[in-house]
C-alpha cells in the first residue's frame, strides 16, 4: 500500500507513471527466443499505453492496432501495412434454438491447411486488460497453402460442424447447422492521414464540473486599504507583473473586448509585492507598480495581490488538478455566484472568456457536459471512486464497523499539502465515523469529538453542526449544544431546520421562550414547516411558563395541524394538549385515544406510555404541563 501511495505521489507531481518507458512489441522467432521489434514495428512509441485490440479496421485481409493510452493520445489507431501471406476471416453466427448464442461466444475454429498444420481459434468476449478486439476470427496462412478443412465446436465439448466452399483470401460469414461458408463482401476501406485538429494551447484552461464555494479573499487597492473580493456576480481576479509580456499582452487584448467587460467584472492584481514578500526580498516601490499600473490605461479595477490571496488562489487550482504545479503568470479565475466556476494557468484568451460567460447562462444540470471538449457519459454515475461513497456502502450493507475502519484508514492518507483541501477532507471523514458510532447506539460522548471536529473544520458542513448539537443535548450538556447553534445561526440565519433543532433543545431545557423565538423564526423561513408548527403549539399548549403559555395561539395551531396531519401521533398529541389547556376535555381525550392507537400501530413505545399519562390527566380534567426532567 505505501508502494502505491508513493506512486501516486511521483505522478501528482509529474512523474510518469511507467517511468518514461516506449512500448514495446516482440516477435516469437519460433524458438527459445524473441526478438525486440519495437521500433521497427512502429509499435515503439513514447505513449502510456493501457490495452491494445486487434481487428481488420481498413478491410485489407491484416490485423491493425487501436490502442489506449492513460494519457494523451487516448485512442490510437496503428495501421498494418505489411504485405505477403494468406488469410482466412469468419465471422460464427449461433443458433440460439440449439442453446448456442447468437455471437457464438465460446464457439472454437479450427482450420486445417494443405501441410497439415493446424490453426486454433476461440470467440471471446474480452480478451485484454481493459479491451474487446474483434469477434471476426482472423487467421493468417502464410504463402502456398490452401485449406484443407474448416471445423467448428459450437458448445463445449459437443460435436464439431464441418464447412467446405471456404478459400483463402476471403472473409466468410458461418452460421450454425448450414455447413457452408457464405462469402462476405471484403471491399478494402481506403483511410487517410489526417493532421489533429486539436489546439495545442498555450496555457491550460480549466472549467470545473463542480464549482468549488469561494472563500473570503481580499486584496489591497493602490492607497493601500483592504477591499473584500464579491464574487456573487461574475468576478474574473487576474494575476499579472509589469516585467511579465505576456501578462501585458493578455491585459492589453482584454482592453478591447467592450462586449466581454460588460458581462463580467474584472479585478487586475500585481503580484510582484506578494512575491517578494514570499521570498524574503525587498518589494519594489509602491509608486513604480502603481505607475506601471497607471500607464497600461485598464478599463478595469486593479490593485495589488496579498501574499495571503495569492495563496488562496494557488491553493483553489491544486486543489482541482492532479498534477501540483504552481501558478505561473499571467493567471485568472473566474467567479460566479460564490463559486470558482474556472481558471486558467496561462494568457486567458478573449473567445475562451466568452465561452464561460456563456456557460453561466445555461442550466446547472448541463454545465458539466460544457466542461469538457468532447461528448460523452459521466463516469461518476456508475463509478464509486471516493472513501465516503465505499464507506456509505459498508453502512448500507450493515458493517458500520467496517465503515469506520476503512474511514479512520484514509484519515491518515489525507494530502495536507493543500490545506483547505485537507480541512474538508477531513471534516467529511470525522463525521461519517461519528454517524458509524451513532448507528452502534455508542454512547454520545463517543461521537462528540468527531461531530466536534467536523463542525469545527468545516462550519458550512451541512450535517456536522446539526450533530454535534444533537450529541451534546443526549449528553446533557444542552446549554453548550444552544450556545453551538446560536453562533452557527449567526453566521447561517436562514437554516430553518438549525432554528427548530434549537428551539426543541431549549423546550428541553425550559427555556420555552427562547424556544418560542426559534419556532417562529423556523415558520417565517419555512411557513407550514410541521416539526416547526407542531412543537409551537406544544410548547404553547404546555409550558410551565405563564408568559409562554398562549391557549388561543395553540389552539389555532392545533387546527393547522389537524387539517393536514390528522394521522400523525405526534400532531395528535400537540393538538390534544391545545384542546386540554383549553379546557376542551372530551375532544383532547378523543385525540389522545386516537393517537395511543397510531403509536401501538407503529410500535413507537416511548409515545405510547407518553400519551397514557396524558390522557388520565385529560380524563380528570387536568391539562399536561410540563415539568423539567
Amino acid at each position: 500500500m505505501d508502494a502505491w501511495q508513493d506512486l501516486a505521489t511521483r505522478i501528482r507531481h509529474g512523474n510518469s507513471f511507467s517511468g518514461r518507458e516506449p512500448n514495446s512489441c516482440f516477435l516469437n522467432t519460433r524458438g527459445l527466443r524473441f526478438a525486440d521489434i519495437s521500433m521497427m514495428s512502429g509499435l515503439g512509441l513514447a505513449d502510456d499505453a493501457r490495452s491494445v485490440g486487434t481487428v481488420d479496421w481498413d478491410h485489407d485481409g491484416d490485423l491493425d492496432l487501436w490502442i489506449t493510452n492513460r494519457t494523451a493520445p487516448r485512442l490510437r489507431l496503428l495501421r498494418n501495412d505489411y504485405r505477403g501471406g494468406q488469410f482466412l476471416s469468419l465471422n460464427l453466427h449461433g443458433d440460439p434454438a440449439k442453446g448456442v448464442n447468437r455471437d457464438a461466444i465460446g464457439a472454437v475454429a479450427t482450420v486445417t491447411l494443405s501441410d497439415g498444420s493446424q490453426q486454433v481459434k476461440t470467440v471471446t468476449a474480452g480478451n485484454g486488460f481493459l479491451s474487446q478486439s474483434s469477434k471476426t476470427l482472423h487467421f493468417g496462412l502464410g504463402d502456398g497453402k490452401a485449406i484443407k478443412s474448416v471445423q467448428v465446436r459450437w458448445k463445449g465439448n459437443g460435436p464439431s460442424e464441418a464447412f467446405s466452399n471456404l478459400k483463402a483470401g476471403q472473409r466468410f460469414h458461418l452460421a450454425q447447422g448450414k455447413g457452408v461458408g457464405q462469402l462476405s463482401a471484403l471491399t478494402p476501406i481506403a483511410l487517410t492521414a489526417a493532421p489533429l485538429n486539436a489546439p495545442i494551447p498555450g496555457s491550460i484552461d480549466v472549467t470545473l464540473t463542480e464549482p468549488r464555494q469561494a472563500p473570503r479573499m481580499a486584496y489591497l487597492d493602490w492607497s493601500g486599504k483592504e477591499v473584500m473580493i464579491n464574487t456573487g456576480p461574475p468576478t474574473l481576479v487576474l494575476l499579472w507583473a509589469s516585467w511579465c509580456q505576456p501578462c501585458l499582452r493578455e491585459l492589453a487584448e482584454l482592453k478591447t473586448q467592450a462586449a466581454v467587460l460588460k458581462q463580467v467584472q474584472v479585478l487586475a492584481l500585481n503580484v510582484e509585492e506578494a512575491q517578494a514578500t514570499s521570498r524574503g526580498d525587498e518589494a519594489p516601490a509602491l509608486k513604480i507598480l502603481a505607475r506601471a499600473a497607471q500607464k497600461l490605461g485598464l478599463p478595469f479595477t486593479s490593485g495589488r495581490a496579498t501574499q495571503a490571496l495569492v495563496g488562496i488562489l494557488d491553493d483553489a487550482q491544486r486543489s482541482v488538478l492532479y498534477k501540483q504545479e504552481a501558478l505561473p503568470l499571467p493567471s485568472s479565475f473566474l467567479w460566479h455566484q460564490d463559486q470558482l466556476v474556472s481558471f486558467s494557468k496561462g494568457p486567458l484568451s478573449p473567445a475562451h472568456l466568452q465561452h464561460e460567460l456563456a456557460r453561466l447562462k445555461t442550466p446547472a444540470s448541463k454545465r458539466p457536459d460544457h466542461a469538457i471538449p468532447f461528448p460523452g457519459r459521466w463516469s461518476t454515475d456508475h463509478f464509486i471512486t471516493n472513501p465516503m461513497a465505499i464507506a456509505k456502502v459498508y453502512l448500507q450493507g450493515g458493517y458500520p464497523q467496517d465503515a469506520r475502519a476503512y474511514l479512520t484508514e484514509n484519515l491518515e492518507k489525507i494530502d495536507t499539502k493543500d490545506v483547505q483541501k485537507a480541512k474538508l477532507q477531513e471534516a467529511d471523514l470525522r463525521f461519517l465515523i461519528a454517524e458509524t458510532l451513532r448507528i452502534e447506539n455508542k454512547p454520545p460522548s463517543d461521537a462528540l469529538p468527531f461531530y466536534q471536529a467536523a463542525a469545527r473544520l468545516n462550519p458550512q458542513h451541512p450535517g456536522a453542526v446539526p450533530a454535534y448539537a444533537r450529541a451534546l443535548a443526549a449528553a446533557k450538556r444542552g446549554t453548550e449544544a444552544v450556545t453551538v447553534l446560536q453562533g452557527v445561526l449567526k453566521q447561517q440565519p436562514i437554516r430553518a431546520d438549525l432554528q427548530i433543532q434549537l428551539g426543541d433543545i431549549c423546550q428541553g431545557l425550559l427555556r420555552d421562550q427562547e424556544a418560542v423565538q426559534a419556532y417562529v423564526a423556523a415558520l417565517k423561513l419555512k411557513p407550514g414547516d410541521f416539526q416547526a408548527t407542531s412543537q409551537l403549539c406544544w410548547v404553547q399548549a404546555t409550558s410551565p411558563d405563564p408568559k409562554v403559555l398562549n391557549p388561543t395561539n395553540a389552539l389555532s395551531l392545533a387546527q393547522q395541524l389537524l387539517k393536514a396531519h390528522s394521522r400523525n401521533p405526534y400532531a395528535l398529541d400537540s393538538a390534544a394538549a391545545a384542546l386540554a389547556v383549553n379546557k376542551r376535555f372530551p375532544q383532547a381525550i378523543q385525540l389522545a385515544q386516537r393517537a395511543l392507537q397510531v403509536a401501538k400501530q407503529s410500535n413507537n413505545s416511548r409515545l405510547f406510555k407518553d400519551l397514557q399519562q396524558r390522557l388520565a390527566l385529560y380524563q380528570k380534567q387536568q391539562p399536561y404541563l410540563r415539568r423539567k426532567s
